[in-house]
């Protein structure tokens, strides 16, 4: 059901079309090698884990990928560990992020061990009901920069939990270490997160 295929020189794990793909443990794919998923990677554990970690934590990757998971239970929101993507250190690399629905945090962008998450262009679709839609941090003197994020729907439904804090975009520091998260440029996201 998964297929490596190559695109150019770097290979590309490939998700095809089909009602998704169940994980009960977080699935990891090493730096440098694309993701294609046209079906939804479908995270079915009960634990406070990601679902997909793209990269490494000290070296960068540069590829392309088109991005879908989902949690087949809402996350409760207490655990910022239950992370639908997970990326580390990312350059110029072109990311679609599809759909990710029923995480703690949605998406985590992370600069780590002095490189960084950078110079991406990461086109957004519809990020559903995350306490954090967006997470861009850093860790171990990383950081966050100089990325473009295009579009995108950030939104929570009104019945999940409506009495808790969340955040479209946020910008931190894991480990409170410098130089952090600046100069990202978001266009023309909407962010429909509701009201406490």
């Amino acid at each position: 059901c998964l297929n490596m295929q190559q695109e150019g020189k770097k290979p590309v794990l490939f998700f095809p079309t089909s009602l998704g793909f169940a994980t009960s443990k977080t699935i990891t794919v090493p730096r440098n090698i694309g993701i294609d998923m046209r079906s939804s990677l479908i995270y079915t554990g009960q634990l406070n884990e990601p679902c997909l970690i793209i990269g490494e934590t000290i070296l960068s990757t540069t590829t392309t990928y088109r991005l879908n998971v989902e949690r087949q239970i809402q996350a409760d929101w207490t655990n910022e560990n239950n992370i639908g993507i997970k990326f580390y250190n990312a350059t110029t690399s072109d990311i679609y992020i599809e759909y990710v629905n029923g995480f703690t945090i949605a998406i985590q962008c992370i600069g780590s061990g002095e490189e960084g998450f950078t110079y991406n262009t990461v086109k957004l679709g519809d990020i559903v009901n995350g306490k954090v839609g967006i997470d861009l941090t850093t860790e171990t003197d990383g950081w966050t920069n100089e990325s473009l994020f295009l579009g995108g729907r950030i939104h929570i439904d009104s019945n999940v939990h409506p009495t808790k804090d969340r955040y479209g975009i946020r910008m931190s520091s894991i480990d409170l270490t410098y130089p952090g998260s600046n100069n990202n440029v978001f266009q023309k996201p909407s962010i429909e997160i509701g009201e406490l």
